[in-house]
């Protein structure tokens, strides 16, 4: 599996200098933005930018990042821009499997920092809408068990519990608020709009491939 994530990231990175830099400035500060290939935890490759002011480095975020075989696909997806004074970061999950138990996760987020006249980059708002998976998939169903009542209300404490204990985790997992309703369709819809070629691209044909079996 690793060898196939490994030439799939190749592939996507054909043509792409493994380092990049890119000199932005926001509200009149220079900033560095460099395109870096890094490890997870579990060594697989990913495409990162990491944002350097004065030769120090301020945060990474992955805009591409694929795991997977001939049976499983999980990918994530990443972009950026600079309004103002922010500088803004997207992010995208989708997984499809055949067999149905992998199809995690799949979410969006959006990270907002602001810059002030002195440079000192902020975190101002992170927001996430994720389905993923909370244990083994051969053991639970986390569609009966929790992820239902992401779109239909508990009815009891015990489903309410569920829910509540499932957005924690996927809070302190995915670093942002949780968001619900139609601001969470908003979200959805606005990450998508600005990763909608990027998804296009790296998701063609997986309706194809994976059937109802993909989360996208």
């Amino acid at each position: 599996m690793k060898i196939i994530q490994t030439l799939l990231m190749l592939l996507a990175l054909s043509g792409t200098a493994f380092a990049e830099t890119q000199n932005i400035q926001i509200n009149q500060n220079n900033f560095e933005l460099k395109t870096v290939m890094n490890e997870d935890e579990a060594d697989f490759l990913r495409k990162d930018i990491e944002l350097y002011r004065n030769n120090q480095k301020l945060l990474t975020h992955t805009i591409y990042s694929t795991t997977g075989d001939c049976s499983i696909l999980q990918i994530e997806l990443g972009d950026y821009e600079v309004k103002d004074n922010k500088i803004i970061f997207y992010s995208y999950w989708a997984s499809g499997d055949r067999q149905g138990l992998w199809t995690y996760p799949y979410g969006v987020r959006k990270q907002t920092y602001t810059v002030d006249a002195k440079g000192k980059v902020k975190l101002v708002s992170a927001v996430l809408y994720v389905e993923d998976i909370l244990g083994d998939p051969l053991s639970t169903n986390p569609d009966e068990e929790y992820l239902q009542f992401l779109h239909t209300a508990p009815k009891t404490k015990q489903q309410q519990r569920a829910l509540n204990e499932y957005i924690q985790t996927m809070q302190s997992d995915y670093k942002g608020r949780f968001v619900h309703g139609q601001e969470r369709a908003r979200l959805i819809q606005e990450v998508k709009s600005k990763l909608a070629k990027q998804i296009a691209t790296e998701t063609k044909g997986w309706k194809e491939q994976f059937g109802t079996n993909v989360r996208m």
